[in-house]
C-alpha cells in the first residue's frame, strides 16, 4: 500500500511488481482487487495496458504514517539492523521512503 500511497496516484500492475521487487504481477491481483472493492482504488484500462488510480482517502496518508513510524522504530531499535541491509520488496520500498 505504501508504493501506491508514494506514487504519483496512477500505478500499473506490471510496473508496481518490478519497483517491489515480485517475480510476477500475479502476487499483486488479490491484493489489487481487494483495494478496488474497498473503493480505495479504480480500475482504468488504457492505451493496451491496466492502470489502478488511487482513490482520495485518509488511509493512503495513515499507510505512509505507519511506514514513518516503523522505520523510525527500526532505526531506534538498536538491533543493529539498518533499513539500507534489509532485503526483499519492504526493504526496496523503505529505502525508497527515506530518499
Amino acid at each position: 500500500m505504501a508504493a501506491i500511497a508514494r506514487s504519483d496516484g496512477l500505478v500499473n500492475p506490471s510496473d508496481l511488481a518490478t519497483e517491489l521487487g515480485f517475480q510476477a504481477q500475479s502476487a499483486l491481483q488479490q491484493p489489487l482487487k481487494d483495494l478496488t472493492a474497498a473503493s480505495l482504488l479504480t480500475r482504468q484500462d488504457g492505451m493496451g495496458r491496466v492502470y489502478y488510480r488511487r482513490n482520495p482517502s485518509l488511509l493512503w496518508d495513515a499507510t505512509l504514517e505507519l511506514l514513518t513510524q516503523a522505520l523510525a522504530e527500526d532505526d531506534t531499535a538498536g538491533n543493529g539492523v539498518e533499513t539500507g541491509n534489509q532485503t526483499g520488496p519492504a526493504a526496496k520500498e523503505a529505502d525508497q521512503l527515506s530518499e
